[in-house]
């Protein structure tokens, strides 16, 4: 039995030549692209709110066992802002946050909303409060700031922190969620529409 192949030599340069001829289809693809997730991001994207309080290690001692050790050493201080960083995420911290601030949410709820990160590996780190409500991340970023450092010294003894700068309200959201959705819709637009007409122009025999 004698079976017959076929072989298609692929024009890369013809197939160039007819994704320009239908540049226009293309274009509109993005346009139509862009404009449906732009559409679907503005009416079920909640855009979010960031605001940044900062810390700094204080430079004093703490007391571990019967003896204390010099905050003075710079490498101990920035492995002390990793320990801090986790107090700010522990349940006691946080629902301490909760009843001085009067918020009306559940310690996980919370939790969601903040992150930690050092600066630079030194002595000072930020905590950030992201919420869909700018005022809501700047008053929980501040009560952070005035509970942190009464709280801290009653969980370890002698540790101190100090607020470097209190946050402010955010005047624009975390980053452009309605741009970047349009952008992600033109360019799947522009693969799809290539796509198509390449499939069209090899199915053209």
């Amino acid at each position: 039995m004698n079976e017959k192949k076929e072989f298609y030599e692929i024009d890369l340069l013809q197939l160039a030549k007819t994704l320009l001829k239908k540049w226009w289809a293309m274009l509109l693809a993005v346009a139509i692209g862009g404009f449906a997730f732009y559409a679907y991001s503005s009416t079920n994207t909640v855009p979010t709110y960031q605001a940044k309080a900062l810390f700094y290690v204080n430079g004093s001692s703490i007391s571990v066992g019967s003896g204390k050790i010099s905050l003075g050493d710079v490498s101990l201080a920035k492995s002390l802002v990793e320990t801090y960083r986790v107090i700010i995420g522990t349940r006691r911290h946080l629902e301490k946050v909760i009843e001085v601030g009067g918020y009306e949410m559940s310690y996980e709820s919370l939790k969601s909303m903040i992150s930690t990160e050092a600066v630079n590996e030194t002595e000072i780190f930020n905590v950030t409060v992201t919420a869909t409500d700018p005022d809501l991340a700047c008053d929980i970023a501040n009560t952070i700031a005035w509970v942190l450092p009464v709280e801290l010294p009653e969980i370890i003894e002698g540790a101190s922190v100090k607020v470097v700068d209190y946050a402010v309200k955010p005047n624009a959201y975390n980053g452009n969620p309605h741009r970047n959705n349009a952008i992600k819709g033109g360019l799947i637009g522009l693969v799809l529409s290539a796509a198509i007409i390449v499939i069209l122009d090899l199915l053209d025999n």
